[in-house]
């Protein structure tokens, strides 16, 4: 005990200390307990670093280690409003709040990763200011490639379109069939999913396939945003006006034609309501609508949104603390990887006000005018 009383401690000490292993210290400091450890086994570390008054040293560890003890946060210029979206935000405070506990520092900046030609590695990166690095936003396949060549642990709470890229959240194929059966069960047959990347589109299919395999002779038929060029030719920076776009689209389209049900981020769900109230639709009378992620805009919406609870500020907060434990090695990479697969799935379907039943009597109308 005197020896320990003449240096600071290390998670190892304390590790030794609890009868623990330091990947179970980890876990208690980086407040995921829920996911491998007891609450018995947790409360005994806390304890222990407690009595010991255990602060991680980022100061001294980098002296003797020659890393930085900084961790990156970079979101996509294309995250609209950029770091002031609400769900970028959110899974940044998570990132920040395991920096302070692990001792870390944690350093923001914002560039275009969704356009390769755009893409310039940022100062910070490139001169290897940070340790590790959480990305935020659609990532392109040539981004990730290039920040991949930098040689530290990067994962992302966003849409990466490079499968190596360790994901935290991603919408799975289980995430969009829980939607998918949500709007089987309640008769819509003809699905709008409006976003643009080509891993969402794949997994989408998949759920499809999934939902009208349980369902044999009522198939559910999905639409992407994509195939109508003449709306994505647009090129509209703000997700508020995609969903104004193709709300302005879905007006001015026989019912009979129509899709039913439409999901997408919650900017673009807001600003497809405001547009359909505009032209004299409401839902869920003439559409159903639901988000792809649960954000304020939602809650308090004037149609209260329905939307998909993935748990954002737990996956920044897992998001940092697995870039960490890689560093610090208390975990293995494939440790590391099965922890961020079980999260994938740690969602659920918030139902609001904005999505029901499929319009029946317009149905049996035609267009309903």
């Amino acid at each position: 005990m005197q020896a320990l009383a003449s240096r600071p401690l290390t998670i190892k000490d304390i590790a030794r200390l609890a009868g623990v292993a330091k990947s179970t210290v980890s876990e208690v400091l980086n407040n995921n307990c829920r996911l491998q450890v007891s609450k018995a086994t947790c409360e005994k570390v806390k304890k222990v670093i407690a009595e010991h008054h255990y602060e991680p040293q980022s100061f001294a560890r980098a002296l003797s280690t020659g890393r930085t003890y900084q961790l990156g946060f970079l979101v996509s210029s294309k995250a609209v409003p950029g770091l002031a979206n609400v769900y970028y935000g959110t899974a940044l405070a998570g990132v920040e709040a395991v920096c302070t506990e692990r001792g870390y520092r944690c350093v923001v900046t914002c560039c275009d990763l969704s356009d390769a030609e755009n893409f310039i590695v940022p100062d910070k990166l490139r001169r290897r200011c940070v340790d590790a690095l959480v990305l935020a936003g659609t990532i392109s396949a040539e981004a990730a490639s290039t920040i991949r060549k930098l040689g530290i642990p990067v994962c992302t709470v966003g849409t990466s379109l490079d499968n190596s890229i360790l994901k935290i959240r991603g919408y799975t194929r289980t995430t969009y069939a829980m939607v998918f059966e949500h709007f089987h069960k309640n008769g819509h047959r003809r699905v709008l999913m409006i976003f643009d990347n080509e891993e969402g589109r794949e997994e989408s299919l998949a759920a499809m396939d999934t939902v009208n395999a349980a369902h044999p002779g009522e198939p559910l038929m999905i639409e992407f945003a994509s195939d109508y060029r003449d709306t994505e030719d647009c090129s509209e920076s703000s997700e508020f006006q995609r969903g104004i776009r193709f709300a302005e689209r879905l007006a001015k389209t026989p019912f009979e034609d129509r899709a039913t049900a439409v999901m997408g981020n919650d900017q673009i769900c807001s600003g497809f309501i405001q547009t359909a109230f505009a032209n004299n639709l409401q839902c869920p009378r003439d559409f159903s609508i639901v988000s792809s992620c649960d954000s304020p805009l939602c809650k308090w919406a004037a149609v209260p949104i329905s939307a998909i609870e993935n748990h954002i500020l737990q996956h920044g907060r897992i998001a940092a603390g697995l870039m960490i434990d890689l560093l610090e090695k208390c975990r293995t990479e494939k440790e590391v990887i099965r922890i961020a697969r079980q999260e994938q799935d740690n969602v659920e379907l918030v139902v609001r006000a904005s999505d029901g039943s499929v319009p029946e009597l317009k149905k049996k109308k035609g267009s309903g005018k």
